[in-house]
């Protein structure tokens, strides 16, 4: 394979994810393009709202982390949400739900 197919290849790959960003805009604080640093926030697990400044290629190192690897099947529903577990589920509720309540 040439170096512009795997190219190619590798780009569209990484493209797929760029429609589900890691971070949303919105968290993105400031852009230095003189210092080239990136200043975004998180809330981190005490609920406090933190801030962080990276230089711009560790923040984009950073995002690519958490691109998955190829081929990794990664589980959106599993439990009660679950596409198996959901229809069996609704064919259980959907005759309780047609009963009559009767109020004491």
């Amino acid at each position: 394979m040439n170096t512009c197919s795997k190219s190619r290849l590798i780009v569209g790959y990484v493209g797929r994810y760029l429609c589900y960003p890691a971070i949303v805009e919105s968290c993105v604080s400031g852009f230095s393009v003189e210092t080239n640093v990136v200043t975004f926030w998180f809330v981190d697990e005490h609920k406090v709202k933190q801030f962080v400044t990276l230089h711009t290629f560790e923040f984009i190192d950073r995002l690519v982390r958490l691109i998955p690897d190829k081929n990794l099947k990664l589980i959106c529903y599993y439990g009660l949400y679950s596409r198996r577990t959901a229809g069996v589920l609704q064919k259980m509720l959907t005759p309780l739900s047609c009963e009559k309540v009767s109020v004491v």
